[in-house]
């Protein structure tokens, strides 16, 4: 894949050979004076460093600095900055370097841009170069960028520039930019460039956006977009994309729809999430719920249980609540048993109660056994130690059997050991059945254990 076919740049072999020989390059051992950085107005992607022509020179550095000098570099003498980045020891600094000449130029010379880019071996350097100089000429004459593009890369090359070309297109006029989208082929090809115009467009007008998307033929390109645009237009008007996502659900793509504005309302508004999720009906509510849950646990778990207990009987809350409980108490396990314990007795009641103390178990077995401690002796107690002991005998055995002491009730008190001699059993019998010939448990308990010896 070549460049070298087009007229314009017949200069470029020339010049590179004798021009850069004899031109100065002090100017490249200059630092960038406070007023000399170039503005650009237009959206320049991750090569954005320079946003306005008075940047301090102290403000500058690193890439930031090399990528400025690159740029004013294509104002000078493109060909003897070429050949003096060729030369730098640092990949970083080159590749800022590079990527700023290569953009500036394309702006003027596109086609000496792409030979440049086209002359490096493959890899990083080649690929952020053009990059670079697709973004750049995008910025002046996206249709013919985006033309030659087409034609002349190939691949994730392509695939990562025409991403380019489309964010600086989407900005003036994301209508003819969606227009060369839809005659590339479906696939990687046009899912990287349709992400980037579906995002740039959503943030200035979603309306027009969703309207170009309705055009679309149903298929895995249509939803992708759907999805891109309930994202974008979530993360800054829930509830106008809350009223969009609604009139989509019952149609193809409505389920990536809603999964796509809960994953953003999940984190940056879950209350208002939670209220169109409910407004949603079957398994798309169920799955829904699960989604949000799985986000609002993590960041207010609190929060995310008062609304699980809110649900009325059935099976999203049966699932839900103890889900809770679980997840919760892996980060505030006692807050978590405290919030199980407090709901109305019921079965989801219990199993989440259960899973707080196990987690918590897991967690920080001493503390769990010290709060144990602290409740008043009798039925609430000795069910906690009962409950625990089962989860504790995993990792600590002795301290299991313990805790199964301390419980007051002898039959809840036996049956506890039993089931931790039994659990022991299963993983060390040898240690088990020591223990137990050691300890001499009472008749009531060993009539409940059973340890089947290992095999020789």
């Amino acid at each position: 894949m070549k460049a070298h076919s087009r007229p314009q740049i017949a200069w470029l072999g020339v010049g590179t050979l004798i021009g850069a020989g004899i031109v100065s390059s002090i100017w490249f051992l200059q630092p960038v004076k406070q007023d000399a950085a170039e503005s650009d107005s237009g959206h320049l992607g991750h090569y954005a460093t320079v946003k306005s022509p008075h940047t301090p020179r102290t403000n500058l550095h690193g890439s930031e600095l090399f990528e400025t000098k690159g740029r004013l570099a294509a104002d000078k003498d493109p060909q003897a900055a070429w050949k003096k980045s060729m030369g730098m020891t640092s990949f970083a600094e080159r590749l800022a370097f590079v990527s700023g000449l290569l953009r500036e130029l394309a702006k003027t010379d596109p086609m000496a841009a792409m030979t440049m880019a086209d002359s490096l071996p493959a890899g990083r350097l080649r690929k952020e170069s053009y990059d670079a100089a697709c973004a750049g000429w995008a910025s002046v004459d996206p249709a013919a960028a985006s033309q030659w593009a087409t034609t002349n890369l190939k691949g994730p090359q392509a695939t990562e520039a025409f991403g380019m070309i489309v964010r600086e297109w989407a900005d003036a006029d994301p209508a003819a930019a969606a227009a060369w989208i839809s005659t590339l082929p479906t696939g990687l090809l046009s899912e990287g460039p349709q992400s980037a115009l579906v995002s740039s467009w959503a943030a200035k007008d979603p309306t027009a956006a969703a309207k170009w998307i309705e055009s679309m033929a149903a298929g895995d390109r249509k939803t992708g977009a759907m999805e891109i645009l309930a994202a974008a237009w979530g993360a800054q008007s829930p509830s106008a994309a809350m009223e969009w996502a609604d009139r989509q659900i019952d149609k193809p793509g409505g389920k990536d729809v809603a999964e796509a504005l809960i994953n953003v309302l999940g984190t940056q508004d879950p209350a208002t999430a939670a209220k169109w999720v409910m407004s949603l009906s079957g398994d798309l509510q169920a799955s829904s719920v699960n989604m949000l849950l799985n986000l609002w646990v993590a960041s207010d778990p609190k929060m995310a249980a008062d609304w699980a207990a809110s649900f009325p009987d059935g099976v999203i809350r049966t699932q839900s609540v103890p889900y809770i409980a679980q997840t919760w108490a892996a980060t505030e396990p006692r807050a978590a048993v405290e919030w199980a314990r407090s709901m109305a007795d019921s079965t989801t009641k219990q199993e989440a109660f259960d899973n707080a103390v196990r987690t918590w178990t897991s967690v920080s077995p001493s503390d769990l056994t010290a709060w144990i401690n602290t409740q008043p002796a009798g039925a609430d107690a000795d069910y906690l130690r009962g409950l625990a002991s089962g989860v504790l005998v995993e990792s600590k055995p002795l301290d299991a059997i313990a805790m199964t002491g301390l419980i007051g009730d002898p039959a809840a008190r036996q049956t506890a050991l039993a089931h931790v001699l039994n659990r022991w059993g299963n993983s060390d019998p040898a240690a088990a059945q020591s223990w137990i010939t050691a300890n001499h448990p009472p008749p009531e308990v060993l009539a409940h254990v059973k340890i089947i010896p290992p095999r020789p």
